[in-house]
């Protein structure tokens, strides 16, 4: 003789909750995919600056506490580069530093100098560079 079993109420929840589950790591693989792409540059939409300087060879490049891209360069001390691509003047009077690191934090612009065996900061504010020596480096 076949026993009919009541459905249990607990069931249509459990059901529900299933769904919600599934509906929920949905988007949030979803959101995923959408952030990672959104992070990264398309192909293509990079943008290149030539430096009008024959010969100046840019490397290392950091943004300021003023909103201007700065890179290192081997006939200047600091080059100087608007976000849009506007070259401005070099930054600090003329000599020839190699710098190896650069690194902004707040109104200074931190430089290596592996010629002189030396670190050098650049105050925004007053355009003065001052210089500090690392002994044996």
């Amino acid at each position: 003789m076949p026993t009919y079993r009541r459905e249990s109420a607990s069931r249509p929840f459990a059901l529900l909750f299933t769904f919600v589950c599934a509906l929920v790591a949905g988007l949030v693989i979803a959101l995923g995919a959408m952030l990672s792409t959104a992070q990264a540059a398309p192909i293509g939409m990079l943008k290149q600056y030539k430096v009008p300087t024959a010969g100046s060879s840019p490397e290392h490049i950091t943004q300021a506490s003023d909103g201007i891209l700065y890179f290192t360069k081997n006939d200047a001390p600091l080059g100087r580069i608007t976000t849009d691509g506007e070259m401005l003047p070099d930054a600090g009077e003329r000599f020839s530093f190699n710098g190896n690191g650069l690194d902004a934090h707040s109104d200074d612009i931190w430089v290596t100098d592996f010629n002189h065996d030396s670190v050098w900061r650049y105050h925004i504010p007053t355009g003065t560079f001052t210089q500090f020596p690392t002994p044996a480096s």
